[in-house]
């Protein structure tokens, strides 16, 4: 638990740095930097749901968990596109989520396979949620 609390303050520091520093930062930066960290975030969205779904297996769980995972990246890479002035100006990729998506499921994948957590395929032979 205190592991959990340390990585709580350590996110929260960061970002209460990050913000005051975005001020100044070009927007191409500010909006690879949003990108990045919600890739992260996905990555690890992914891998806890598997992992949860390891411990206590529930398909329909692990589904809706899958689910919020994909709604919150999709969610967060339009935000970080569309600054509020309705336009993309300041991004230079746009229109990418779907594909940076995609990588991250072959590495989750990609994990699990290493793991021994899931024979390869899994996703799709039934023995276990798809990603999407």
């Amino acid at each position: 638990m205190s592991g959990q609390l340390t990585a709580a303050v350590a996110v929260a520091s960061l970002t209460l740095a990050s913000t005051a520093a975005y001020a100044g930062l070009d927007p191409d930066v500010r909006c690879k930097d949003r990108k990045l960290k919600l890739t992260g975030k996905n990555a690890l969205d992914l891998l806890k749901s598997f992992g949860k779904n390891a411990k206590k297996p529930n398909l329909s769980k692990l589904t809706q968990d899958l689910s919020k995972s994909q709604s919150r990246f999709t969610k967060g890479f339009t935000k970080a596109e569309f600054t509020g002035r309705g336009d993309s100006r300041g991004c230079a990729t746009t229109g990418d989520a779907s594909v940076i998506e995609s990588k991250v499921e072959v590495y989750v994948q990609d994990v699990i396979d290493e793991l021994s957590m899931s024979p390869s395929g899994a996703f799709v032979d039934g023995t276990s949620a798809s990603l999407y």
